[in-house]
């Protein structure tokens, strides 16, 4: 399986996100809809609520044809809302 940071974005935060972890490492980025096989590592960002919606988006990968690598990155803002520590864990797990 290859691995793939799959995102979705209608603001530009969590694109933010995922081309900061795109420069990182060496894994494509990617819809949903076309990750089917695949080693996954979910990312969302968020200005409102609880995080209510990246927990139905586990479930929803959990119940495809993939294999979710982490419990996944949430951040509240864009990429400069990221802490390190965070940051840093999550990218570990995809190595």
């Amino acid at each position: 399986m290859n691995q793939a940071i799959v995102y979705w974005s209608s603001t530009g935060n969590t694109e933010s996100i995922a081309n900061k972890i795109q420069k990182d490492l060496d894994h494509s980025l990617m819809n949903l809809s076309k990750a089917s096989n695949k080693n996954i590592a979910l990312l969302c960002s968020f200005g409102w609520g609880d995080g209510e919606w990246m927990r139905n988006w586990k479930e929803e990968v959990r119940n495809s044809n993939c294999n979710l690598l982490t419990d996944g990155l949430i951040v509240n803002g864009d990429s400069s809302q990221l802490g390190d520590q965070e940051y840093e864990s999550f990218i570990k797990n995809l190595k």
